[in-house]
């Protein structure tokens, strides 16, 4: 038979092995710490991950997800933030939801730069039609759009990149009547 042997350690004194009061006291401490620290940790973890409004609507707009840009700027203007920005992104959002792209054809085969279309009748004559772009914009979305950019500019007077988009919007719905109250104050 086989024989085993069986060693028993022992503190080598009772002062070396903390009583179990003061065991638990170190446990309780190093537990509320590591609890403390999660907790902080866990806090900041939403703040640093979180985008402004103006990098989610600027992602939206880039992406050209106008749904999710527009609902991005619904819940930037339902809060009470309003900086520079929101008013740009206003104007951007409008304006582009107010351009409506054409197809026109012409007599003319234009400048040989634009795509042409050979047509033939029943004739059996042959006819060359130019194809262009014509770009108009809804007047009421841009006006609405230059309502925001005018809330801006009342706020933040000194930014000129407000001013220049709102003369770019009146330039493309053709107001040119409101160009001098658009003007850069220099």
């Amino acid at each position: 038979m086989d024989e085993i042997q069986v060693a028993v350690f022992r503190w080598p004194g009772p002062e070396a092995h903390p009583t179990p009061g003061k065991k638990d006291r170190v446990c309780r401490t190093v537990v509320r710490r590591l609890a403390c620290l999660l907790s902080f940790i866990l806090s900041a973890v939403p703040a640093l991950t979180a985008q402004s409004f103006d990098e989610r609507f600027s992602d939206c707009f880039s992406k050209g997800d106008t749904a999710a840009a527009r609902r991005v700027l619904r819940q930037w203007e339902a809060s009470a933030e309003r900086p520079a920005e929101f008013f740009v992104a206003g104007l951007n959002d409008c304006f582009r939801m107010a351009r409506q792209s054409l197809i026109v054809s012409g007599d003319s085969p234009g400048d040989g730069n634009g795509p042409t279309l050979e047509t033939v009748d029943s004739t059996g004559s042959c006819r060359e039609l130019s194809l262009s772009e014509a770009v108009r914009y809804g007047t009421a979305l841009v006006r609405r759009g230059i309502a925001y950019v005018d809330r801006g500019i009342e706020a933040y007077p000194s930014r000129l990149d407000m001013r220049f988009g709102k003369i770019r919007a009146l330039d493309e719905i053709g107001d040119y009547g409101r160009y001098d109250e658009a003007k850069p104050l220099c």
